[in-house]
Order: C-alpha cells, then structure tokens, then sequence
C-alpha cells in the first residue's frame, strides 16, 4: 500500500470515527491506543517554533571502569574499532570512573588504592579520545581524601590532554559516596555523612583551585546514587564558596534495582529476597522491599518510566535553581551489571532512545550509560575472550556493538538540536485509561529555520500502526530511517538500523539507506511505525 493511499483511508477513518486529543504537552508525547489491537493510527502536529531546550551536542556519553584493561586491549577490542564505534554516536563524553575509581589511585602509597593507574593506561586512553573526537570524564578518588594527590593527577590528565589535543571535559571528585559497598569495602565510615562528603569535597575543589596548574581544570561531583540523590541541593549549598569551583553535578540511576541475596559478593543492601535467589525490586528508600519478577517488560512500562523520570525531576529543578547544571554521569538499565535478556534485546534499545529524550526534555546536559567487565548491560562489550564460563556462553559469537548500542546510534540524530513541542491526536482505535499503547514522540531541529526531525518510539508489546505527521512548512520529500528488531527480545544480530547494522569486524556504520517519501496532501506524511521500532522522520526544507 502506498503512503498516499494510507493517508487516505488513514482521514476517511478519522471522519467517521472522530479524533480524541491525548495530548498537548512539551518535549515527548505519549500516544494512547487499545492494547488489545494490534494496530494503532496516529496525528501528529509539529509546533511552528522550538522550545529553547538545546540537546547539548556531547549529551551522549559511555562510562567504564578503570579496571577494564580490555577496553584497550588490541586482542579484546582493537583500538581502530573502539573508535569506529565512538564516532558512530557522533560527539560524545567518555568518563572513566565507577567504582573503580575509588580504589584506582594515581602514585599513591593510601592502603585504600589496591590498584595504580598507569601511564600506559592513560595514553591508550587519550589515543582513543583524540581518534574518536570524544571529550574525557576522568575520576580521581575521594576516599583515600587526599586533595593533593589529586591534584598531581589532575597535573598528568591536563598535560596528556594539550599532547594528544583532547578536551578534558571535567575531573570528577569521588563516586557514589552513599553507596554500601564503601562501607562493606572499608572504604568509608558506616556514620559517613552527607556533611563529612561536602567537606571533603569542598578541600579538594580548594587545593585544585588553588594550585596555578590545575585552576582552569572542570571539577564536577558529587556521583551519590539512591541514598543522596534528593539532597543535591543541600549538598551544593554545604559545599559553601567552593561550590563556584564546580562546573556541574553529577548522580547515578539505574531504572531497575534487583537484589541478589545469595550473591555472597553482592554490593545491594536488600534482605528482602528468599534464598532461592530470585530477584526483588528495590525501593531506594526501603532497601528492604517486596520480591518481584524482573522481565524486559519492564524497561518499557510507561508507569514506570513517567515514575522514575518524575523522581528524577526535582533533582535537576534543584541544581539548576543553584546555576548548576546536571549531567546523568552514570546510567543504566538495571544495576550491578545488568541482566541477560533484559539489559541486551531490542527493548533495551527502545528503552535507552526513550530515556535520552526524556532526561534532555528535563534539562540535562547529558547522560553516560555505564558499561563494566562482561556485563550484560553493556553497549559495547570488550571482554568477549573473558575466563568467565558464565560470560563466555551469553556472550559467545555476539559483536561488540550490543542491542542498546542502536539506541544511542539513532539517538545521536538529534544531538545539538532544539526540542520541538509536539501535539498528538489519536484516531483509532479509542482509547481509555485502561487500554494504552506504549509509543513515545519526540521532535527536535538545529534552528529556528532548519529542517525538524520526528523520532517515533514504538514500545508496545504488540502493536504496530501508522502516524500522520503534519509539517508547518512546505518540504519536497521525506526521511524515513527505521530502528527494528525482529521482537522486543531480539538480540543486535536481529535489529537493523535504516537497513543497515554494525560491522562485526570494524565497528563502522554499514549499509544504511533512509526511505524517501513524499506527502499525500498539503504537508501531511503517513509513515509506518512496525512493531518494535522506532522511527525517525527528517523534513528537510524546500
């Protein structure tokens, strides 16, 4: 069937069912439609003028651990292809830190730094940054609370950044500093507060600021997850006038907190989980929660995705009413490490455009999704040769780039745009509070008077349908670029990116070939949305 004659029994539909407006709102749009058909039709009206809300142009970031030696292990993941995939997500942050970071000292005798950052780490670090164009994010340890070494650090990365011309975007002062494996480690105090963290803070930004090598560098902190993440404005105003020292905040999320009660190495403080091992979502502020089934299902859900996006919120309303902007310095899926079948499939991918959008929709200036030793939830993974059995089988004859890498790849279409306020009319079939799709819309543009961009995400379980897209200025033809996996639990050697995927062996972009299409009538476009998609549409200007 034609896009003309879609649109056309697409508005002959309308007329004899009627329009339900759903929504009317900034930034992204839930469509609304039954769940139990397995076709839905959308309007969709793009506003006249954008919003002011730019997409920074290095919103995208990667996080890995100091501890991944594999990352620039010729024989784990060849330099040539780490760039390849890096420079496919267009600009990017890379922050080096995570856990490790506190234990991971720069020439320090502290008994806490059971690992030394070398030198040779560092250049192969920066090789990969000034190859790829990506800026660095490195962390420096706060619980050996030494501000000097810090400072001698921050001497080698500002000296390796002029030698190898790569933008030292910030150093970051400690990780996740209200998080139990500090105590269970030995790293911290179990009466650590809060206050103690300012303050220790608070001398590091002082000894950096103060040092005439170091004063120009970008501090940012303070990397607190769940226990903290509420108090960013108390935080800030505790950091007294050494709060001007910092170029932004940053925190952690994880959309889903399992606990995994029998893992004696377990790092998450739930006591709520049976012996059995099976796995229960934890409340940050009740660590001790109900158990529950984990299933990819839900990464999609939209209750709780609006939830976690919602809790998020006044986080970034308070940093930003103290001039602070906020970064999602670590990101991901499901904490410790992820899970297979959750954190790896198409939904994956979905769930990880999703979330972009609606965090840059929230004023941040960017997220870094976090990637470790042969986790699940990784987006690129470097350790396929890792000793591990348990690895081994799940990530046997799998590429690097994994199932969520495609969600940043599209994501990267929009980076350095304006979002668009977008309004939504539902035609068919009718819907209620019950029986809702999952299918999320986003549009951005470079300029006031350059071509808009419509990013369909398609999260529904089962449905598939067609969305007309009225465009407020004449456009010859259309972009149509398509993210589809074969189901919500398709693996990356199932999903393809504008017809197109990764190569397994370079990690470059191969093969992608956006439709064209034009308008049926005035400047409305009737675009497919499949099952398990999502669908960007470009209306380059006549």
């Amino acid at each position: 069937m034609t896009y003309r004659l879609k649109l056309f029994c697409g508005l002959l539909f309308m007329c004899l069912v009627g329009c339900k407006s759903v929504s009317d709102r900034s930034g992204g749009t839930s469509l609304q439609a039954s769940d139990d058909s397995s076709r839905f039709q959308m309007q969709v009206q793009l506003k006249d003028v954008h919003t002011g809300r730019k997409i920074a142009t290095d919103f995208s970031g990667m996080s890995i651990e100091y501890g991944i030696e594999s990352f620039f292990n010729e024989r784990s993941l060849p330099q040539a292809m780490f760039v390849n995939l890096l420079k496919n997500l267009k600009h990017g942050v890379l922050r080096v830190g995570g856990a490790s970071q506190e234990n991971n000292c720069w020439q320090s005798s502290n008994p806490k730094c059971t690992k030394a950052i070398s030198e040779e780490t560092l250049k192969k670090i920066f090789a990969v940054a000034q190859k790829s164009g990506w800026s660095l994010l490195m962390g420096t340890s706060l619980a050996i609370n030494d501000p000097q070494n810090a400072v001698a650090y921050t001497k080698v990365l500002k000296k390796m950044a002029t030698d190898y011309g790569v933008e030292l975007n910030a150093v970051e002062i400690g990780n996740e500093p209200d998080w139990a494996y500090l105590y269970v480690k030995g790293m911290r105090d179990p009466g650590y507060t809060l206050a103690d963290h300012a303050r220790e803070t608070a001398a590091y930004i002082a000894a950096l600021k103060n040092d005439p090598e170091t004063k120009d560098v970008r501090l940012t902190g303070p990397a607190v997850t769940y226990k903290w993440v509420d108090r960013i404005g108390e935080w800030i105003d505790a950091l007294g006038p050494m709060k001007s020292g910092l170029s932004y905040v940053t925190e952690h999320m994880y959309h889903v907190v399992p606990c995994r009660a029998c893992d004696p190495n377990s790092i998450v403080p739930c006591a709520g989980c049976t012996e059995k091992c099976e796995l229960c979502e934890l409340d940050p502020k009740n660590p001790i929660s109900a158990q529950k089934e984990i299933t990819y299902r839900d990464l999609l859900d939209r209750k709780r995705t609006e939830k976690v996006v919602g809790d998020i919120k006044p986080y970034v309303v308070q940093a930003r009413a103290r001039n602070m902007p906020f970064r999602m310095a670590e990101m991901n899926s499901v904490n410790s490490c992820g899970l297979f079948g959750i954190s790896d499939n198409m939904a994956s991918a979905l769930w990880t455009l999703d979330i972009m959008f609606r965090f840059a929709d929230l004023g941040m200036t960017g997220v870094n999704l976090h990637n470790s030793n042969g986790c699940p939830y990784n987006y690129i993974v470097a350790d396929i040769n890792s000793n591990s059995p348990k690895v081994n089988v799940n990530h046997r004859n799998r590429p690097p780039a994994r199932s969520p890498y495609y969600g940043m790849l599209m994501f990267g279409q929009a980076l350095g745009d304006f979002i668009v306020d977008v309004s939504v009319n539902q035609v068919s079939p009718v819907a209620d509070a019950v029986n809702r799709s999952n299918v999320q819309v986003y549009a951005t543009t470079p300029c006031g008077t350059c071509e808009y961009k419509v990013f369909i995400i398609n999260k529904d379980l089962k449905a598939s349908g067609v969305v007309d897209i009225a465009v407020p200025y004449q456009s010859a033809t259309a972009e149509v670029l398509v993210l589809q996996g074969r189901s919500l639990e398709s693996k990356e050697s199932e999903i393809t990116y504008g017809g197109g995927t990764v190569d397994r062996a370079t990690g470059e972009l191969r093969r992608v070939q956006p439709q064209k299409i034009t308008a049926a009538a005035g400047n409305v476009y009737s675009v497919e949305v499949p099952f398990a998609s999502a669908v960007m549409v470009k209306f380059p200007r006549s």
